[in-house]
């Protein structure tokens, strides 16, 4: 199955950084894109990356409710990883990363 990771930290050096260390690739962060939701749609979509990174802040839980339903329509299975030092909303089953 493909896998949709929502990255969630404070600060865009630190999401790039543990992207880099995991060696998750296909990685679209949403300090970078304005675009953010229709590139992630056309990714998903598509259905050729087995692995997908969607990095942000996200301290809110509706600012990555979009991902959530994108993975869902196109099925991809969803891993939330937070970052330490991120203030706001807690997702229930979120893995929390050093």
């Amino acid at each position: 199955m493909n896998k949709l990771y929502i990255l969630r930290g404070s600060d865009s050096e630190g999401r790039d950084a543990y992207a880099k260390i995991s060696k998750l690739r296909n990685c679209f962060d949403s300090d970078k894109l304005s675009d953010l939701r229709e590139k992630i749609t056309n990714v998903l979509k598509e259905g050729k990356k087995k692995v997908v990174v969607v990095s942000g802040k996200f301290d809110r839980f509706y600012l990555m409710q979009p991902y959530l339903e994108l993975a869902r329509k196109y099925r991809y299975e969803v891993q939330v990883l937070r970052l330490p030092g991120l203030n706001g909303d807690t997702y229930g089953g979120e893995t929390h990363v050093e």
